[in-house]
């Protein structure tokens, strides 16, 4: 039995009835689920190695949609942060940092980019040099 949607397809390219087609859609329509997560958590901070500032935040690109025709038990999505422990300066505001993932029963349904919040600047000996003394003067 071809599944909903070719039904409809092949309805619409044999030149079927109009009550056919209409049967054959609402069928596809009933199978259609769809599950939106805007990204509005929090995101922790990423450790920055040789910066003038020792982390950055992070944020989501975008927000994710997933639309399933198969039936699927959508609130089984999981979301998981693929983020390395630390990156090296120079960064620039923008740039990806890493990604969430989003699998459906163990498989991959997508991914949304996490980028850097802001650019954070490699440090050189004079920011070395100011952070020592301003240690030193606020003991």
């Amino acid at each position: 039995m071809p599944r909903p949607f070719a039904r409809w397809f092949i309805c619409a390219t044999n030149s079927c009835s109009l009550p056919q087609m209409c049967s054959a859609m609402a069928t596809h329509v009933a199978y259609t689920h769809s599950r939106q997560e805007e990204n509005k958590d929090k995101l922790p901070s990423l450790a920055i190695q040789g910066g003038v500032e020792d982390s950055s935040p992070l944020a989501y690109e975008s927000g994710f949609t997933y639309l399933d025709v198969a039936g699927s038990d959508l609130s089984a999505i999981t979301k998981e942060l693929d983020l390395p422990e630390s990156a090296d300066a120079p960064i620039k505001k923008g740039e990806p940092a890493g990604k969430a993932v989003y699998k459906l029963n163990g498989k991959e349904i997508g991914s949304v980019s996490i980028l850097y919040e802001k650019d954070v600047k490699e440090a050189l000996f004079k920011d070395y040099f100011l952070k020592i003394l301003e240690e030193f003067l606020l003991c």
